[in-house]
């Protein structure tokens, strides 16, 4: 009877939220959460093992300390809908909806139950019981084959809002697709190490080597990126992607406003043609029709794309129209034996 009075009691109080929430030794009812008690954890919209109809799902987390119940409560895209069955959810545990429950279908997912609606790109996802919101985030793009990944270290209501704390996986769950379903996540990269990481515009691709002369492309292939911000920047945790493949995360690299960094495949002098490397990426540039990006906290910071490339010359910006990309035109010195190019200095005009 007490247990019922204080039911009641609670029941009379404003909504709760996650940081309100309280729990009596001893009770041991099942019920449906309250808002920020459960989060969207981790969302797959495009994987590449199955198709999207029956390969998409996301999970969700029981964050609070009391165990719950999600069924009748109900997932949404914005446009469309659908209503989870019964399903009990301990402190701490993970929970996956799938486009199909089943795993030979879904590319190996284990899933308690099913959602109808679609995944995009850009979209929203959230989960309302009783009529009340849970939990809601949203995302602006996606990386085929990887799952949208929430820090394990902001698995909450408030930080899950944020997409910096979140990140693509790299960990795989199937022979193509990257993702924690069911498991705990992975940890995010640190964006910007204990600096500021540089925002939309700040960093600039002005030159690549894509075709090296003597040296193995496989060592002597590099990227340079100069800094347009106005302080400095710390490029830990951003990578380089090819379109298909991201880099690994950069280590703290501080660059200042006007001054260089240099991305390349080894750190090995004797090898990379006598350059100072202060981050490495593994997959090769395409000698033409190329295209590189450079990301920070899955924000793209810049794009550069070429035609073609020359063996031996890099590829760089006009420093007076970066729009105009050529090769390293006639007059620019080597840097090593067999290759012409201006690594960490700044670039001649295009002619």
């Amino acid at each position: 009877m007490k247990r019922a009075l204080i039911l009641m009691a609670l029941g009379a109080c404003a909504p709760a939220y996650a940081g309100d929430l309280i729990f009596f030794e001893g009770f041991e009812a099942v019920l449906h959460p309250v808002s920020g008690s459960v989060i969207v954890n981790e969302i797959m919209s495009n994987p590449t093992a199955v198709a999207d109809n029956v390969g998409e799902w996301f999970e969700v987390a029981n964050v609070s300390a009391q165990t719950i119940d999600l069924g009748g409560c109900i997932v949404s895209n914005g446009s469309n809908q659908s209503t989870l069955p019964a399903h009990s959810l301990a402190p701490g545990n993970l929970a996956v909806v799938a486009r199909s429950t089943s795993e030979i279908d879904n590319g190996g997912v284990v899933a308690f139950a099913a959602f109808t609606f679609g995944l995009s790109a850009t979209g929203v996802l959230s989960l309302a019981c009783d009529e009340h919101l849970i939990d809601e985030t949203a995302w602006a793009d996606e990386s085929a084959g990887k799952s949208r990944s929430l820090d394990p270290a902001r698995a909450n209501a408030l930080d899950n809002d944020d997409p910096a704390n979140w990140c693509f996986a790299t960990v795989p769950y199937n022979a193509v697709d990257n993702g924690s379903p069911g498991v705990t996540n992975e940890a995010c990269p640190i964006i910007g190490g204990g600096g500021t990481p540089p925002g939309a515009g700040e960093l600039s691709i002005t030159e690549i080597m894509p075709d090296p002369a003597v040296l193995l492309d496989a060592d002597a292939e590099w990227v340079e990126l100069r800094s347009t911000a106005a302080g400095t920047r710390d490029l830990a945790g951003c990578v380089l992607s090819n379109g298909n493949t991201d880099s690994a995360a950069f280590p703290s690299v501080d660059i200042e406003p006007g001054n260089y960094a240099l991305i390349g495949h080894t750190t090995n002098q004797v090898s990379n043609g006598g350059l100072t490397i202060d981050a490495t990426f593994a997959f090769p540039l395409l000698n033409s029709n190329g295209t590189l990006a450079v990301k920070c906290a899955d924000l793209v910071i810049d794009t550069i794309n070429w035609v073609s490339s020359t063996a031996g010359r890099s590829v760089q910006r006009d420093p007076i129209t970066p729009s105009t990309v050529c090769t390293a035109p006639v007059g620019v010195p080597e840097y090593t034996a067999s290759n012409v190019g201006t690594p960490k200095a700044d670039n001649a005009a295009c002619q």
